[in-house]
């Protein structure tokens, strides 16, 4: 039996398929894909399984751990507001050139276990891991803080990266370390009793300004210190890499108080020819909630330092 070629079906005159197949038979036209593109396919589908298996990362226990207790938290919020936010941010989603976003990354994904030591001990440059190199503090530069206060300020960060974990009702309790500061501004130069007696002098030429300040003013600003402590220290020497000494600050002596404010509210980068430390220092120290009467305030309060210090 002799076979003619049927282009219709794809046989030669010998009966067999273009392809090979004594039988005819036409294989559908899905069969025309070259194999090398379907293996690309299946190579590409296998790589990115593999991507994705290898970049997820499960969430650590103390993500989905247990509830957070309401008072817990807002005791926690207060101290990250004296000790941290200066560095990370009012919300934690961190400051460039100072501090990380504690919403993600290594706070995220620590165990409150070792995020608690992590700032207990704190970071500094050089060590395995620290990308942004910027030294951090012990405790965040608040020696006072003991390991309970570490732990309610973990339970606070814990809050801020899973609010569904929070349970119990607000407590009635200042939850923020500026809420008791004054409503209306204190001017600089309100002539009330001062603490120390007014000099004179230049501050081009390197003397003192006039360096009088209302105590009250001053107590006010002892607790709107505390968001410099991170990096001036609680007593204002200043902490190492950190921040200058405001005791022994010949730029704070010699300015007015005016320039002062100015200053603070705009803060100053480590690449400022006129820094002679070569720090950065956020303005308002970080906390963009501050006010110009609270600022005022904070500056009355490292005058009566430098007047105790016997600096004036």
């Amino acid at each position: 039996m002799t076979h003619s070629s049927d282009p219709k079906y794809g046989t030669d005159s010998a009966g067999r398929s273009e392809r090979g197949d004594p039988t005819g038979f036409k294989l559908p036209r899905w069969a025309d894909i070259p194999v090398t593109i379907l293996t690309t396919l299946a190579l590409t589908g296998i790589v990115v399984a593999i991507v994705w298996s290898s970049s997820y990362v499960p969430l650590p226990p103390a993500v989905v751990g247990s509830p957070l207790d309401m008072a817990r938290v807002a005791a926690g919020h207060r101290l990250y507001m004296a000790s941290c936010a200066a560095c990370h941010g009012a919300d934690a989603r961190g400051v460039e050139k100072f501090g990380k976003n504690l919403r993600m990354g290594l706070a995220y994904n620590s165990t409150d276990e070792s995020l608690q030591q992590l700032i207990i001990r704190g970071r500094q440059p050089g060590e395995p891991g620290h990308t942004t190199n910027i030294p951090m503090p012990p405790r965040g530069g608040r020696d006072d803080f003991g390991d309970s206060e570490i732990s309610d300020i973990v339970v606070y960060l814990r809050s801020l990266q899973d609010p569904t974990r929070v349970t119990g009702p607000e407590p009635e309790v200042h939850v923020a370390v500026l809420d008791d500061a004054d409503p209306e501004p204190v001017a600089a130069a309100t002539p009330v009793a001062p603490s120390v007696p007014p000099t004179t002098g230049d501050a081009t030429s390197g003397s003192t300004v006039a360096a009088t300040f209302n105590s009250e003013s001053a107590l006010r600003g002892k607790r709107v210190y505390m968001n410099c402590i991170a990096c001036h220290g609680k007593d204002g020497a200043g902490l190492k890499n950190l921040g200058a000494d405001l005791l022994h600050s010949k730029f704070v002596s010699t300015s007015s108080d005016e320039a002062l404010l100015a200053f603070i509210k705009t803060g100053r980068v480590a690449s400022d020819p006129a820094s002679i430390l070569k720090l950065n220092m956020p303005a308002k120290g970080g906390n963009p909630a501050l006010k110009d009467n609270q600022i005022q305030d904070v500056i009355a309060y490292v005058r009566s330092l430098q007047a105790e210090a016997g600096t004036k």
